[in-house]
């Protein structure tokens, strides 16, 4: 990410809240983070320095922060202090509360130590050590009664109707309490068509055998390599075949360690074929037992009965490391790029619809992750209502940057693809976060028609205003920018439609929607959001009506 000298930008107000957005937005690149503003404050000593308050999306540790931030910020940009707080404070014009932030207390590892010294300087305690815990908030239930005296009563008005429009046989007991009665959205059916794949194998070989098209893997150096679908069969069943060997049985569980693209996509299709259960989580920065994905990974394997743990060779080194300082026993670790070495193996095992296919993993804010049962039915169900729902097709050009361990990127966007029969390219995240306008360049020279990105990203766009009047793209062909993962501010979507309506990208392009892991990525697609239809002043933006979705289970 290329910012200018802090210490330059200090005297221009303009340039100095621009590199704070970039650095702001850097930090929402990380997954952990749900929200976030960097300021500025002076210390004690008169010192100028950077703080972050961010909202952390589940279990929070400052160091992972740090660390990834380190890869991506110049280190006098990396914010002196992070603060964990529970949401951002916001004026009634939905603008930052600087007044709010400024009184939030900074607790610093420097604070912490003087506090320590003073204590120990008692002759009574002989040693302290001080920990810091988050202060919770008791807020009060309010109930809609409690605010619209009438509410009763137009339930049961409600009620009455609808008992009288549903047969008996599905009514609730009359005899139940009004407070329980169960709001209910309920879509059409899934249009089903009658030879359509029934498991994930199916889908894989079907593009396999018919599709001209396959995927495009961007490397981290903005280099390409193209495997068609074909190719990836082909190497999935090596992959098959040396997991195989590793003595895997059906429904086994399989950790993923993979950063490469394709890795991941050639290692998830390989135990779709042994119909074994990938188990993706992302890299650790650090493979130390303080790091919390790497806890994540470490209270993962245990949870499910010590799984084999799949990772590439640049990784197994470390990962095999961490096993030992923590004295983990049975902790087997397999390369990908061993695996690859085995013939082809051709004898698959024939999956069911409802057989588990693969397990994602919450975040984790209350300790231990739970794990997202999703099989083959709820993804297929998921495509086919996306594939409806959009008018997709098999011209279509899916352009994907985000993790692969993500609902979002994998499901949405990937399988999809492959049930489509259609292009894919996948971009390592780091290369769009450290140079967000390539995003663009790649929609321009892939004819992309669908992407995906959380808001940071849009704003991480706008920030370029100048950069972008210069270039010269067609972005005629994107029509489905799917806008989620992260509060949707309808201010940063219209000035990237702006900005971006003279490179003629359609002024309805971005479609807002909300999903989540249990139901297998996106429940709603907005397909009325547009430059025509919206305005800056708009608190909350429309995610529109149910896609076909159906929720799963935890295990």
């Amino acid at each position: 990410m290329q910012l200018d000298s802090y210490n330059q930008l200090r005297g221009d107000s303009s340039n100095k809240s621009c590199t704070l957005q970039e650095i702001e937005a850097a930090i929402l690149s990380s997954l952990a983070i749900d929200d976030c503003v960097v300021r500025e404050r002076q210390t004690e000593n008169l010192k100028r320095e950077l703080v972050a308050y961010v909202v952390p999306s589940g279990l929070f540790v400052p160091e992972q922060l740090l660390s990834h931030l380190q890869t991506i910020v110049p280190t006098e940009f990396i914010p002196r202090a992070i603060v964990p707080v529970s949401i951002i404070p916001l004026t009634e014009t939905g603008h930052v509360d600087e007044a709010r932030v400024a009184s939030i207390e900074v607790i610093d590892s420097d604070l912490i130590q003087g506090i320590e010294e003073r204590l120990e300087s008692f002759l009574e305690i002989e040693r302290v050590a001080v920990v810091v815990e988050p202060r919770v908030q008791n807020i009060p239930t309010i109930h809609l009664e409690d605010v619209l005296p009438n509410t009763q009563a137009l339930a049961e008005d409600s009620q009455q109707k609808v008992q009288a429009t549903t047969p008996s046989e599905h009514r609730e007991n009359k005899n139940s309490s009004s407070s329980k009665q169960l709001a209910i959205s309920d879509g059409e059916p899934l249009q089903s068509v009658q030879d359509a794949p029934k498991t994930l194998t199916e889908v894989l070989q079907r593009s396999a055998q018919s599709s001209t098209k396959g995927i495009i893997y961007v490397q981290a150096d903005a280099t390409e390599k193209v495997q068609s679908y074909s190719e990836l069969w082909q190497d999935a069943q090596q992959i098959l075949a040396g997991l195989k060997k590793l003595r895997l049985k059906p429904q086994d569980k399989v950790i993923f360690q993979l950063e490469d693209n394709q890795d991941f996509i050639c290692a998830f299709w390989a135990c779709v074929l042994g119909g074994f259960v990938p188990v993706p989580i992302s890299i650790a920065p650090t493979y130390e037992p303080a790091n919390s994905t790497a806890s994540k990974l470490q209270n993962t394997w245990q949870m499910l009965g010590k799984p084999l743990i799949l990772t590439s060779s640049s990784l197994a080194s470390k990962i095999a490391d961490l096993s030992r300082l923590l004295n983990l026993k049975k902790f087997q670790v397999a390369t990908i790029d061993k695996l690859r070495e085995c013939e082809a193996d051709l004898n698959l095992h024939q999956s069911r619809p409802e057989d588990l296919a693969i397990l994602f993993l919450t975040s984790g804010s209350t300790g231990m992750p739970k794990c997202v049962m999703l099989n083959h039915r709820n993804l297929l169900s998921m495509s086919a209502g996306l594939v409806l729902m959009g008018h997709f097709s098999n011209q279509e050009s899916i352009l994907n940057w985000m993790p692969l361990d993500h609902v979002g990127a994998l499901v949405s966007l990937s399988i999809m693809a492959v049930d489509l029969g259609c292009q894919q390219i996948h971009v390592p995240t780091g290369l769009i976060v450290q140079n967000p306008l390539f995003w663009l360049d790649l929609i321009d020279l892939h004819k992309s028609t669908i992407s995906w990105a959380p808001n940071f990203a849009f704003s991480l766009i706008c920030d370029r205003a100048f950069d972008i009047s210069r270039k010269n793209w067609d972005l005629s062909s994107m029509r489905f920018v799917i806008n989620a993962g992260e509060p949707i501010v309808t201010k940063t979507a219209r000035n990237f439609l702006k900005l971006l309506s003279h490179h003629d990208l359609q002024t309805n392009a971005i479609h807002p929607a909300f999903g989540m892991c249990e139901t297998s990525s996106g429940i709603t697609y907005s397909d009325s959001f547009s430059l025509e239809s919206s305005s800056d002043d708009t608190s909350f933006v429309d995610t529109g009506i149910s896609n076909c979705w159906c929720f799963t289970a935890y295990c």
